[in-house]
């Protein structure tokens, strides 16, 4: 009889353990997910746009300028201020003589420390999108 008590003692305190482990596992709550930065391809082409449109200008005039729009291939690194690539993107620029717009972009190199996505908040670089931009989701225009 007294075998008879002491499985029954066990059995009911591993029933009290099991619904206790599962009544504490339900009001534990995840830890919040730490902020994203998805990187604003957009906005970092639009830099280098904006210098290669720089550089141009100061480069000897072409003897023959082109009447139609050429597309011209970017890279765009983002930089820390000591010099470390935190993030790269490709831009693809259709340039024509009355505008230029941007065709397609890409994240090279998607930003990966705390530094580089503290760095691309502080520039305005991010956006709330989810997911990779691999296309320019509206047409910029860029005059120069």
């Amino acid at each position: 009889m007294k075998k008879h008590n002491d499985l029954k003692k066990i059995a009911l305190g591993a029933l009290a353990l099991v619904a206790f482990a599962g009544c504490s596992a339900q009001n534990v709550e995840p830890a919040p997910e730490p902020p994203r930065c998805e990187l604003n391809a957009n906005a970092v082409c639009a830099s280098a746009i904006e210098n290669y449109f720089a550089a141009e200008a100061v480069r000897p005039a072409q003897t023959t300028p082109s009447n139609s729009p050429h597309l011209v291939p970017l890279v765009a690194p983002v930089t820390l201020p000591g010099g470390e690539v935190v993030a790269e993107v490709d831009c693809y620029v259709n340039v024509d003589p009355n505008g230029s717009w941007l065709v397609y972009t890409h994240v090279a190199i998607p930003p990966r420390s705390q530094q580089a996505l503290e760095h691309l908040r502080n520039q305005d670089l991010c956006t709330d999108e989810q997911g990779e931009r691999r296309l320019a989701m509206e047409s910029t225009l860029y005059n120069h």
